[in-house]
């Protein structure tokens, strides 16, 4: 009964060890020499898997002829300190043809720590793989470190099929194109082993198929990881996921978060008096800037905007030029009335902000082109013309009124001038009473065709010029192949920024 009960349990241990005897790993010992190339260490008798042991003496490196099925994928590791299989500081591994002629491929860091990974494909049915240490990247010995290391040649899995899958939007669902995927290799729980990349199409799908033009490597059974990039979104990642032998695996759809954005910014500018909406054109020429305050006080402007002839104004942000949520002002301009910065106000992301009513104040003292001095011929000549100065405030203006008249380009050494048309003139205005005062200048000959002259009228409060209650361009001139020309009243912005050198605003509101 004994005997029996030992023939059993002996037949039993004796066909285990024959069912994993074909798992067991090949022990093998450098053997010097093995360098160079042509003297490489020959396993062609062996099978992966296969485990060598050896050392780096530097200058050194080991060269081992190895063999497997033609087209079959081998994964080789160069194991050192990182992963505690020996004291080689920072390994380095290659691959040569059988031939040693062609460098096939070569690794650093693609393993646990500073060791060596990759995954090789023989064609031929054998290769020579060199251990050395970095940077000794044409495998001549010439490495910085040397130490004890281990080597292992596997047989890689049955590749699995591909990987694939939809990259949409988070918050909307929609399909994103154009995104990029960097498929990633993870070894020893680390992912960092370049494997292959490919852009989303229309529909945001993507495929990584083993045998693709897109992937540098066999797409082998194992863990995985992707990275995806795309204009203004955040990164996004997948993984690390598992793929198995022969596996089609559908990722499906995989979100990407927007980067924060503003939907819109809107109001209407008006008079804070009378509620009149401002314009852009004709006057007083209105103008918007939006500053974004990043913090606060610290703000500059993204965005301008010239209202609609009921006021209105828009902010928006577009796909190259978002508007981010924060903190934002508002900053109005127009002819004869005040610059005025509006309080701050919050922005939510994806918010339609209406801002509502922006009331902004006349100037005080308002003034007029009464009579303009027309036509100069080329001779050149006086012009005389006639500014109205209208006090709207409350309480009577006690100042002093007068007129600076800029040029450019004028074809001079300077190419602009600036002068004021005599001294300032004193004016006493009760309140709403207006006078008329004359004033006059100089035009020369010598002057270039195509340079603008503009007139531009002040009025301040006294004791001192500088306390300006009123401002206003008043008329351009234009020189022509006949002479100065007066600048018709709906182009008088532009002649003012084109005596000034200033660009028009950009059409969508842009800085």
């Amino acid at each position: 009964m004994k005997n029996d009960r030992f023939r059993w349990v002996f037949l039993l241990v004796l066909a285990l060890c024959l069912a994993f005897a074909p798992l067991a790993r090949a022990q093998e010992v450098e053997v010097e020499p093995n360098h160079p190339c042509s003297a490489a260490q020959a396993f062609t008798a062996s099978s992966a898997p296969l485990t060598i042991t050896g050392s780096i003496d530097t200058p050194d490196v080991d060269f081992y002829r190895i063999s497997a099925p033609p087209g079959s994928v081998l994964r080789v590791s160069l194991q050192g300190q990182s992963s505690g299989q020996g004291t080689l500081g920072d390994p380095l591994l290659g691959a040569f043809s059988e031939d040693c002629v062609t460098l096939l491929t070569v690794d650093d860091d693609s393993g646990i720590g500073l060791d060596s990974f990759f995954e090789l494909s023989v064609a031929s049915g054998t290769a020579v793989l060199a251990a050395s240490s970095f940077a000794d990247f044409s495998f001549t010995g010439s490495g910085f470190s040397s130490g004890s290391y281990r080597l292992v040649v596997e047989q890689a899995a049955e590749p699995a099929r591909s990987i694939s899958g939809r990259v949409v939007d988070s918050e909307t669902g929609a399909p994103l194109s154009d995104a990029f995927m960097t498929l990633i290799r993870c070894n020893g729980g680390f992912c960092g082993e370049f494997v292959g990349q490919a852009f989303t199409d229309f529909q945001g799908g993507f495929l990584f198929e083993n045998g693709g033009f897109n992937l540098s490597s066999p797409l082998t059974a194992g863990d995985y990881q992707i990275r995806i990039d795309r204009f203004n979104y955040e990164v996004g990642q997948v993984g690390p996921f598992s793929v198995s032998s022969g596996q089609e695996l559908d990722l499906g759809d995989i979100g990407l978060v927007p980067f924060p954005r503003v939907g819109s910014i809107r109001g209407r500018l008006v008079d804070a008096v009378t509620g009149e909406p401002l314009p852009g054109f004709p006057e007083p020429f209105a103008s918007l800037q939006l500053l974004y305050c990043d913090p606060e006080p610290f703000c500059f402007a993204v965005r301008f905007a010239s209202p609609g002839a009921d006021g209105t104004f828009l902010f928006e942000g577009d796909t190259f030029n978002p508007l981010f949520p924060g903190t934002y002002k508002l900053l109005a301009f127009a002819d004869q009335y005040q610059a005025t910065t509006s309080e701050p106000f919050q922005v939510a992301n994806r918010e339609h902000f209406d801002f509502g009513d922006f009331g902004v104040k006349s100037l005080p003292v308002r003034i007029y082109l009464d009579q303009s001095c027309g036509a100069i011929p080329a001779a050149g000549g006086k012009c005389q013309f006639k500014m109205r100065v209208v006090n709207g405030s409350a309480s009577r203006f006690v100042g002093e009124t007068w007129s600076i008249v800029s040029g450019s380009p004028l074809g001079t050494p300077a190419q602009s001038t600036a002068f004021q048309t005599g001294n300032p003139k004193g004016i006493s205005l009760a309140s709403g009473a207006s006078t008329v005062v004359p004033l006059s200048f100089f035009v020369p000959a010598d002057i270039s065709n195509g340079a603008f002259i503009c007139a531009e009228g002040f009025a301040a409060l006294r004791p001192h010029s500088f306390n300006t209650l009123g401002r206003h361009f008043l008329f351009c001139l234009v020189k022509g192949a006949s002479g100065f020309a007066l600048v018709p009243e709906e182009h008088k912005r532009d002649a003012v920024r084109r005596m000034k050198g200033e660009q028009p605003p950009h059409p969508k509101g842009r800085p």
